[in-house]
This record gives C-alpha cells, sequence and structure tokens, in this order.
C-alpha cells in the first residue's frame, strides 16, 4: 500500500470514548493509508478486544521500541494521559514521526501545554483551549 505511514497510539476498544475512537479510526483508515497501532505499554499488548479487533482489521500491533530510527510517517496519540510526561512524544519524535495529539479530555494532561510550547505537536486533531491556541496548525 502506498502512502506515509500512521502509528495510532492507544488501544482499540469498545467502550470508553478514545478506544472506541481509534477502532472507528482503524476501520476509516484501513485500505487507504499503511497503519500500525502502537501500544502505550505490554498490558495492552494482551488485551483480548484490542488483539481481536486488529487481527479482523490485519493492522500491526507493537510496540514504541519495535520501532527503527528513520521510521518517518505521522503518529496520532489520542487520550493517553502519560504520552508527553513519560517523554513517549519525545521518542516518537526522534525516531522522525510528525506527531498529531487528539485529547478527548476536557482538561489538558501532563506536560501537554508545555509541550505544544516547544512546538513537538505538528497538529491537534481535537484539543482543548490551553494547548488549541499554542498549535500552529490545528485541524
Amino acid at each position: 500500500m502506498n502512502g506515509i505511514p500512521v502509528y495510532i497510539y492507544g488501544t482499540p476498544g469498545v467502550l470508553g470514548g478514545a478506544t472506541t475512537k481509534i477502532t472507528h479510526l482503524l476501520r476509516l483508515l484501513r485500505g487507504h493509508v499503511p497503519l500500525q497501532v502502537v501500544a502505550p505499554g505490554v498490558p495492552q499488548l494482551h488485551d483480548r478486544d484490542a488483539r481481536r479487533t486488529l487481527r479482523d482489521l490485519e493492522i500491526p500491533f507493537g510496540l514504541l521500541k519495535d520501532l527503527s530510527p528513520g521510521t518517518g510517517g505521522t503518529v496520532l496519540a489520542v487520550c493517553e494521559r502519560e504520552f508527553f510526561s513519560s517523554g513517549t512524544a519525545r521518542r516518537f519524535r526522534d525516531l522522525g514521526l510528525r506527531i498529531v495529539w487528539s485529547n478527548e479530555m476536557m482538561f489538558p494532561f501532563p506536560g501537554e501545554a508545555e509541550t505544544a510550547r516547544e512546538g513537538l505537536i505538528d497538529r491537534v486533531l481535537y484539543g482543548n483551549r490551553a494547548v488549541n491556541p499554542m498549535v500552529p496548525n490545528p485541524i
């Protein structure tokens, strides 16, 4: 499949806003761009609903540590509380990925505003007032 790879950082699921959003995005984008889901941690790799969804959609599922330097593409991080404070956003950038952030909550997560001010976030899919005005290209 041609196109710039898109990595979804989060866990697809059937309950909750972010997990169902990821599932719907995967169904929408599958077949249009190369997709891979990057789990926030090892426990999510074993999530039964996530594994079933990704198996049915034939979308690879792995960890950030499995990506190679110079990977390129775009990561869409969906409402992962520790995405900024844990250094995960910086590690994706160091791999050469553009960062799109989607915060499904109505409050900023730890490190979110600071990361936006640093210019590490390329686009915001859905943002709160504390972050969205600082991002040069909100969607």
